[in-house]
């Protein structure tokens, strides 16, 4: 059993930095892997490797919102984004503000290609864990956070939580992978 407790904070818009970064921590050995190729903001990719547990494949996304124009770019970059998950044969997590809700097919895809969203899936969650705007005094209305998991994982607990100087709410997740027999 492997259990991964995810705390994204990446991706987010922090007004105090020009670029979107982007970033990964685990309290086991990281090992680099190519990022997710052809994306307008950094998409890392390590694997972790936890001592007795499965290896698991962490991906930090954040495509382009689809406004302003750029409705192609961010269907690009979640098909992009898709494909690159698809070679992976380990447990994945996929996390980041993905300007994407259930209500955009390209967002839907990548679901049916065989993830689940943590939010959805949780045994105990904060529903309906919507992340943005999380600014001033607006409730958020809408979850373009997410933390996406491979079909084989338990999802214990994921909840929105507030996180300073930011236009978004954090994702936080506790994710369990177990191995099939």
């Amino acid at each position: 059993m492997t259990w991964v407790t995810a705390l994204i904070l990446m991706t987010l818009a922090l007004p105090a930095l020009p670029a979107r970064p982007a970033g990964e921590w685990a309290r086991w050995p990281l090992t680099p892997l190519p990022p997710v190729p052809g994306l307008t903001s950094a998409a890392p990719r390590v694997r972790i490797d936890p001592r007795g547990g499965l290896p698991v494949t962490l991906t930090a996304v954040h495509p382009v919102a689809p406004v302003r124009g750029h409705a192609d770019i961010w269907r690009r970059e979640l098909a992009t984004i898709k494909q690159t998950l698809a070679g992976v044969d380990e447990p994945q997590v996929v996390a980041g503000d993905f300007n994407a809700t259930r209500d955009h097919g390209p967002f839907r895809e990548l679901l049916a290609a065989g993830f689940l969203d943590c939010a959805d899936s949780s045994q105990n969650r904060s529903w309906p864990g919507f992340t943005w705007p999380a600014a001033g005094r607006a409730l958020p209305v809408m979850r373009l956070d997410h933390v996406l998991v491979s079909r084989t994982a338990t999802v214990p607990m994921a909840r929105a939580m507030r996180v300073p100087r930011t236009d978004h709410h954090g994702v936080l997740a506790a994710v369990e992978f177990t191995r099939e027999t």
